[in-house]
């Protein structure tokens, strides 16, 4: 088990904002929020993507079915559509 520790500063003050620790079973390689603040994703080594509440750090969701590994995750402007980054291939969620 991996603990990762997400840290979420006000730039203005650059102080910390929240700070969550969440235990995943592999590496976290990316994370994003959506483009509203809502919703935090992370992407894991494990061929998965998470879904976070950003302001409570709740779980909403894990994506499963990657081709491999998610090194990079990202919302479209509009915040509907959620892209992954795996070894070579990218997959997309609606």
């Amino acid at each position: 088990m991996y603990a990762e520790v997400f840290s979420f500063w006000n730039v203005d003050t650059w102080e910390a904002r929240r700070i969550y620790s969440i235990r995943f079973k592999a590496p976290v390689n990316s994370m994003v929020f959506s483009p509203d603040g809502k919703i935090l994703a992370t992407g894991i080594n494990a061929s998965r993507v998470f879904l976070w509440e950003a302001e409570t750090g709740t779980l909403l969701r894990i994506l499963t079915g990657l081709s491999n590994r998610a090194y990079s995750v990202a919302f479209s402007p509009d915040g509907k559509t959620l892209a992954s980054r795996t070894d070579g291939v990218s997959d997309t969620v609606n």
